[in-house]
């Protein structure tokens, strides 16, 4: 049988070459279809049996091995775990498709509480937005004056006091709370809204801006979303398919390599500043979330012997340091058992 020409045109975007490893199998409580994940399976173990919800999905952009079933959908109305309500769905049925095999799921049709992590469709927006010549990249966008913005990111510490929205992009990108904000009111909340619909993410919201506190007329959360519609995402990033080939690039660019390089990239030894390509053959785009009580990440990890897109969402009791430390230990588990495979 031939090469899939599919693959062949993902390494090339990729910039990867080389054989699929090996399939193997095994089965958890979060199911495993190629490898075992024991290490990722451990860690979400212990971190159920301690009260948090956990949500994963890996999908081997190869298709190799057994594909694993998808969880059913959760019908408009339903609720979060801590009462949030899921808004009504206007989007197309089914959702986004997996673009490839499935090969570990766990909850993955849940939807959790997902922080900057939903930034990323206010970034294909804005990419979709250059390229059809709705928005000049080079437009000047003055900083909000706003001071309950979360104090993260650099652009508050900056001298200059406006900056063109391309800029704004890879500020976003990065995390900086105030940039983010000042390109969604750009871009418009509706208009993000849109596009999440028009991506097939039915479960996905982006429901406020960054905040420092959320008092009791804020939205609950910056944002929700499903494990496998995220992994979906970035697997029609690496593709190419998510909008265009071209929206699709300048997204990739502005999340390559991720900023914060602390939750799954902690175990992939990559370099956040660093812009060339990595000596071992590592390709790994991704977004993190970070807000109280949860952290979210999703992202596509390729080498020579696979390519991997995943999302892992944790939402957990934010009580102490040690909690903090078993969550971001889960996030380093499946960055080692992503690199066993994948490099």
């Amino acid at each position: 049988m031939g090469a899939d020409p599919r693959r062949h045109n993902r390494q090339e975007r990729l910039g990867v070459t080389g054989t699929q490893a090996p399939a193997g199998a095994r089965r958890g409580r979060a199911r495993s279809a190629r490898g075992s994940f024991g290490a990722t399976l451990a860690a979400l173990e212990s971190l159920s049996l301690h009260g948090a919800r956990v949500a994963v999905q890996v999908v081997d952009l190869d298709g190799g091995g057994p594909a694993l079933p998808d969880g059913p959908a959760l019908p408009d109305g339903s609720a979060l775990p801590d009462g949030t309500a899921l808004p009504e769905s206007t989007a197309p049925p089914g959702g986004m498709a997996l673009p490839g095999g499935s090969v570990l799921s766990g909850d993955g049709h849940v939807p959790l509480p997902v922080g900057g992590l939903g930034m990323v469709p206010l970034l294909i927006e804005t990419a979709a937005r250059f390229d059809d010549g709705s928005l000049e990249p080079f437009e000047l966008v003055d900083r909000p004056e706003e001071k309950g913005a979360a104090p993260t990111g650099l652009w508050r510490t900056m001298a200059v006091p406006s900056l063109p929205v391309t800029d704004l992009a890879v500020l976003a990108a990065a995390g900086d709370a105030l940039a983010a904000n000042a390109l969604l009111d750009r871009v418009g909340h509706e208009n993000v809204t849109r596009r999440i619909l028009a991506l097939r993410m039915p479960r996905t919201a982006l429901l406020d801006r960054f905040r420092d506190r959320r008092g009791p007329d804020d939205a609950p959360h910056l944002a929700l979303g499903t494990a496998r519609e995220f992994a979906a995402l970035f697997g029609a990033l690496a593709a190419g398919t998510a909008v265009s080939e071209s929206v699709s690039s300048r997204v990739v660019d502005w999340l390559s390599p991720p900023a914060d390089a602390g939750l799954v990239g902690a175990m992939l030894g990559v370099d956040p500043f660093w812009g060339g390509r990595d000596d071992h053959g590592v390709t790994f785009f991704g977004k993190t979330g970070r807000e109280a009580g949860a952290r979210a990440e999703a992202g596509v990890v390729a080498g020579r012997r696979g390519a991997f897109a995943f999302a892992l969402i944790v939402a957990f009791e934010d009580e102490s340091a040690l909690d903090r430390h078993r969550v971001h230990s889960a996030f380093h588990a499946l960055g080692r058992d992503l690199m066993e495979r994948a490099l």
